[in-house]
């Protein structure tokens, strides 16, 4: 009798670990997904695009700046960095996602090409970012965003 027990536990075990794992990809995909589009908002000068990828009460935390909180924290962090370059090329790479329900932890890679205003040669960065990604009403949003450079600091 224990042993005809077993089998359906097992059974359930696996389905649900077969669920958690399909939900896992789903939050990757959408992820990557979203991360083309803020990619594309930053290169377009799209900051309504930008600012639309974070929860209401979200949390910027750039590299030698104040945290930035909520919509219009982050509309002007984001506008204050991007507004002295005629150009910012971002592109984001994915290396991870880890989701338990409606939380999602993405660690990745960035590399940006600012053009500076007035000139023609960008200025490259590159680093690592963690975001927290927030399910709400059925779409995936950035709840916490920190980032840095691998570059040395210039003296």
């Amino acid at each position: 009798m224990k042993r005809l027990l077993a089998i359906p536990v097992l059974i359930l075990a696996a389905c649900g670990s077969s669920q958690m794992a399909t939900s896992a990809n789903d939050a990757e995909r959408y992820i990557r997904q979203a991360n083309t589009a803020f990619s594309t908002g930053m290169r377009t000068g799209d900051i309504d695009a930008v600012v639309n990828s974070y929860t209401a009460d979200a949390m910027l935390m750039p590299p030698n700046m104040p945290a930035a909180h909520g919509t219009s924290g982050i509309r002007t962090a984001w506008t204050g960095f991007t507004s002295p370059f005629s150009n910012v090329d971002l592109t984001l790479t994915t290396d991870d996602v880890s989701q338990s329900g409606d939380l999602a932890v993405e660690t990745g890679r960035y590399i940006v090409q600012l053009t500076p205003k007035g000139t023609t040669a960008p200025v490259t960065d590159n680093g690592k970012y963690v975001v927290v990604w927030k399910k709400s009403d059925g779409r995936w949003r950035i709840f916490r965003d920190i980032f840095n450079s691998d570059l040395p600091v210039a003296h």
